[in-house]
């Protein structure tokens, strides 16, 4: 079955419109029917939102949400318990930036469940300059730009918009 396209801004335009039907038809013609979903990179912003949202759409979700610390998501997850009582929230602590730690995730994931009905992938940072996105002062205070890589040797904003989306993808096709 095909998700819906998530719209968040409601102006009086008729494509906006029908992205918002669509979402209300597809509430109707699933009313049942349990979604897994995983989401990468939805303990804030656009991911946190679109959580959010879908929270409230679907009727006995299961959500696992990957990301970097449990303690700093458990607000989140008690609002999208409060939104649907029904859903199932799991979070799977990882450092997406880390292939290992996205291969762990999705072992768990695979583990437990026997689909995959929605992936949702918005890790990120903010790469001020490209890959050089740390700045680091030397010991004559001049500025200096350092890439940070992970400790798997990537470059972290390349492994978090590439690597990690592409094995995320690729270890849970199976389901």
């Amino acid at each position: 079955c095909a998700l819906p396209i998530f719209q968040f801004i409601t102006p009086a335009d008729p494509e906006v419109l029908h992205y918002s039907q669509s979402n209300e038809r597809f509430v109707i013609d699933h009313p049942e029917e349990s979604f897994v979903c995983v989401f990468a990179g939805a303990t804030s912003g656009i991911g946190a939102s679109t959580l959010e949202k879908m929270a409230t759409m679907l009727h006995s979700p299961t959500f696992y949400v990957i990301g970097r610390s449990a303690e700093r998501f458990a607000i989140q997850q008690s609002k999208l318990e409060t939104l649907n009582p029904t859903c199932k929230v799991m979070f799977l602590e990882a450092e997406i930036s880390l292939i290992s730690d996205v291969d762990v995730a999705c072992k768990q994931i695979t583990a437990a469940e026997k689909k995959v009905d929605y992936l949702f992938m918005s890790p990120g940072m903010l790469p001020f300059n490209g890959a050089q996105c740390m700045w680091i002062f030397s010991l004559t205070s001049s500025l200096l730009t350092a890439r940070i890589d992970t400790k798997e040797g990537v470059e972290t904003s390349f492994a978090l918009s590439y690597y990690s989306r592409i094995r995320l993808t690729e270890n849970l096709l199976p389901l």
